[in-house]
């Protein structure tokens, strides 16, 4: 989150395959219990990471699964 980015190729689920009603929010929450929530409007650009770059992801990367917020900046990156 310090002004620097790389680009990734994430792969998983994308959060677009939820049936969610119009209004309802999307409450990502990590085993330590951070919590990040997102519109159901923005499901459609979210992304439950299990892999990248084609390998299973490590625990620096957030292990089991990852939420990817493409456009956000990191700390909207639940592990």
């Amino acid at each position: 989150t310090g002004g620097w980015f790389s680009e990734q190729d994430w792969h998983g689920v994308p959060l677009s395959m939820l049936d969610l009603p119009a209004g309802a929010s999307i409450d990502v929450v990590s085993a330590t219990g951070y919590r990040r929530r997102f519109p159901a409007a923005d499901a459609g650009s979210l992304l439950l990471a299990t892999r990248l770059a084609g390998r299973p992801l490590t625990a620096g990367h957030g292990a089991p699964v990852r939420l990817v917020a493409p456009g956000r900046r990191g700390f909207w990156w639940v592990k």
